[in-house]
């Protein structure tokens, strides 16, 4: 795993430990919504110019679910509202 394998997992994880930090009901989700999808489109940048097939699978996933994850935080943000 090369350098770029090893930075499309570490912003996988990075973006979990932003979930966990902000979650709440005082949680402004139009700037959760923003930053779970920058990291994962970043994500999967670093993913595919990894060029390993190992790191362009596991960050394809990882960062693929963090941008499934804004996309229904962006859907539900407008049912909050």
């Amino acid at each position: 795993m090369n350098k770029l394998g090893i930075a499309s997992i570490s912003v996988a994880l990075f973006n979990i430990v932003l979930f966990l930090l902000l979650r709440g009901p005082g949680a402004n989700i139009g700037l959760v919504v923003g930053m779970f999808g920058a990291l994962s489109v970043l994500g999967l940048v670093f993913a595919v110019l990894s060029q390993k097939w190992p790191s362009v699978v596991s960050g394809a996933v990882l960062n693929g679910g963090g941008l499934i994850l804004a996309l229904l935080l962006f859907l539900t943000e407008g049912a909050i509202s």
